[in-house]
């Protein structure tokens, strides 16, 4: 795991107290934060700017999701890199609306409609991801008009999607 600010006047200027704070989030709970151990110059041919390695962390992950938090006082940017090979992504969006991925709950019990109605719009891969996130079961039971043998048993923490066009379309809970 990476962390690195952009290399701006603004952020070249900005002392180690005032940079953003990094923590890490893993998949059993253990928080750990990124410590300020550099300004190292970190420059691409393809990317437009260059960037400042402020921490770097290689050890053997656990396997899951993994949660970055990156608190700022004031306007800043940062980026975290995470892996051992450039891979485009996507960072999930959290929140209380459709198409965005609703909070992890740590609580167990049944999954409430309104909940899995947020992933309707999102795409498959993001939705299944939120999914997993929560620890809901996943599975698809239409996709593009073709429906998918399904068991009839009901359960409270799994979902059944359909899926137009790679898009979340309706989600049933049970």
């Amino acid at each position: 795991m990476e962390y690195l600010i952009p290399d701006t006047s603004q952020m070249r200027r900005m002392k180690k107290s005032q940079l953003p704070k990094v923590s890490v989030t893993s998949p059993s709970g253990k928080v750990e934060q990124l410590i300020i151990n550099e300004r190292t110059r970190f420059s691409k041919p393809y990317l437009p700017q260059d960037y400042f390695y402020l921490s770097r962390i290689s050890k053997d992950a656990e396997a899951g999701v993994y949660t970055a938090t990156i608190r700022a006082g004031r306007a800043s940017s940062a980026l975290v890199a995470i892996g051992y090979q450039e891979v485009p992504g996507e960072v999930l969006q959290f929140g209380t609306s459709t198409g965005r991925c609703p909070f992890p709950t740590k609580e167990s019990g049944s999954i409430k409609d309104p909940v899995a109605d947020q992933l309707i719009g999102m795409r498959e891969d993001v939705a299944k991801l939120c999914a997993e996130t929560n620890g809901w079961g996943y599975r698809v039971g239409e996709r593009d008009g073709e429906f998918f043998a399904v068991t009839k048993d009901y359960r409270i923490d799994r979902i059944t999607v359909a899926i137009k066009n790679g898009v979340i379309t309706d989600v049933i809970v049970g």
